[in-house]
């Protein structure tokens, strides 16, 4: 069995409004030394395939669910179990 480890992250430069809140609700809660939230998403998918199809099929996920490439960028980690 393989697990696949799927993070997206919003590319630098690109507006992270739920960082941006997060880090508001931070300091309204007392943490005053702050200066930036980002938020990063991590998928993690178990699947029965060989590594190098586990891996191909990771990607393809990626590209046709997860990401929108003109925002986000990702890494994927696929190791067995």
């Amino acid at each position: 069995m393989l697990k696949a480890t799927i993070t997206v992250r919003l590319k630098d430069g690109i507006d992270d409004p739920e960082g941006k809140s997060i880090r508001r609700s931070l300091e309204l809660l007392g943490f005053e030394s702050i200066s930036e939230v980002k938020v990063v998403k991590q998928y993690i998918i178990y699947m029965n395939y060989n590594p190098q199809d586990g891996k191909n099929m990771a990607e393809e996920m990626v590209k046709k669910l997860f990401v929108n490439p003109v925002i986000h960028s990702y890494d994927i980690r696929v190791e067995e179990i």
